[in-house]
């Protein structure tokens, strides 16, 4: 650092002095020595602030939670529901499926009892 810098730092800490100096003075004349003392600020309570906000955070924790437990209950309802709709629908596919194989059995049973009869009739001729 140059002079020049030191010169003007230290000028600027000799004004920043006389202020704090001024304050000071302006405070004893308003309040006296007492002015000096350090302010007796009321100390909160520790284990008063710590349980309070251990109940806010254990209290928040079962909301949550409750919360959680009603949608997993509301998305069990609704898989249950899907899955329902869906059964459904595959046994419904299944029996429409089964009864067009019965009715293609019946008509394949009556051609055959209808040649069997045929049969029948020629070899009685």
């Amino acid at each position: 650092m140059s002079t020049e810098e030191d010169d003007l730092l230290t000028r600027e800490a000799a004004a920043e002095l006389a202020e704090h100096a001024k304050r000071g003075k302006s405070r004893t004349k308003a309040l006296g020595s007492l002015a000096w003392q350090r302010r007796n600020v009321s100390t909160l309570d520790k284990r008063y602030l710590t349980n309070t906000i251990i109940g806010a955070v254990q209290s928040n924790k079962r909301k949550e939670t409750k919360t959680t437990r009603e949608l997993s209950a509301s998305n069990k309802r609704k898989e249950t529901k899907l899955y329902e709709n869906l059964l459904h629908s595959l046994v419904a596919s299944l029996l429409q499926d089964l009864l067009e194989y019965l009715v293609m059995l019946l008509k394949l049973l009556l051609v055959v009892n209808h040649v069997t009869k045929k049969k029948l009739n020629m070899k009685t001729l």
